[in-house]
């Protein structure tokens, strides 16, 4: 009797090792497993990538409507007129909508002026065309031009644009180190500081000086300078350290390749960058004409 049983709890011991054995892994098997995820993880994390840039891309347009629905706000309240980009209580743009229209208290700043695709750091990445939203310290050369101001800028009304589909109102702007990692507010340095030559930023057909033949075509066809003596990559595809050094212009999205813009009629685009020689970025985006 004492010999079946223990015979018997033999087999079960047995029966029980080869369970055991049946369910491990081999050290191939368990290579061969870890191969297939690093394979899966390495498919996945870039197409994961692209949808958070996507995403991005995305936000900033959303921001970029909400601010557009601010301003028309504003434009109501102040008799069609846009804010001026530094007025002269020194307060800029983006402070006076977002205390007289977003409501923010304490002087603070709504969260849509904050892009995604940015260094840490800032409450402002956007600048505004300094033709549409000027800085009233500043003198407005046009139309007089080529050195000679004329007056001192007022504010603009939402209908006295024409070519509004057109005429570039906010885009993504450059951070800045000594500006604590802020968006200059007023995009003066455009074009290496062209805006102050009066001509390159209007699109002027009532005007002789400005509407003679052949005027508009040119100035359709050439692209934003870099800021000299900056090539487009260094201008336009990093942030800067002395906003009065460099562009005010960030191709941003998707890898740096992807700047948005806001146009003064409420629509939002997305220009490429491709290379030095192959940019979506036109003097015709950013000139204005007035009705």
């Amino acid at each position: 009797m004492s010999c079946e049983f223990f015979s018997h709890r033999s087999a079960i011991r047995s029966h029980a090792r080869i369970r055991v054995q049946s369910r491990a892994f081999t050290l191939v098997e368990l290579l061969v497993v870890v191969s297939i995820i690093a394979v899966l993880i390495g498919i996945l994390l870039p197409a994961l990538s692209r949808v958070r840039q996507s995403a991005n891309l995305v936000m900033c347009q959303a921001n970029l409507r909400s601010i557009y629905q601010a301003l028309v706000i504003y434009s109501i309240d102040n008799k069609s007129a846009l804010p001026m980009g530094l007025n002269r209580a020194g307060d800029y743009w983006h402070k006076v909508v977002s205390r007289d229209v977003l409501r923010v208290p304490g002087g603070g700043v709504s969260k849509v002026f904050k892009d995604a695709d940015t260094i840490d750091g800032g409450d402002l990445h956007y600048s505004v065309n300094p033709r549409v939203m000027p800085d009233h310290s500043a003198q407005d050369f046009y139309p007089t031009a080529y050195g000679t101001p004329s007056q001192s800028p007022s504010q603009r009304r939402l209908g006295s644009i024409a070519r509004s589909s057109q005429a570039a109102l906010i885009w993504d702007g450059k951070q800045f180190a000594n500006e604590n990692y802020n968006a200059y507010p007023i995009g003066s340095s455009l074009d290496s500081w062209r805006y102050y030559a009066g001509h390159y930023m209007v699109w002027d057909l009532n005007n002789p000086q400005f509407g003679v033949p052949g005027w508009q075509g040119w100035l359709s066809e050439m692209r934003v300078d870099a800021f000299w003596p900056l090539t487009p990559a260094q201008d336009f595809l990093v942030d800067g350290v002395n906003w009065y050094e460099s562009s005010p212009i960030r191709f941003r999205h998707m890898k740096n390749s992807t700047l948005n813009i806001l146009f003064v009629d409420g629509h939002v685009e997305s220009r490429r960058y491709t290379n030095a020689n192959k940019y979506d970025l036109y003097r015709r985006d950013f000139a204005v004409d007035f009705r």
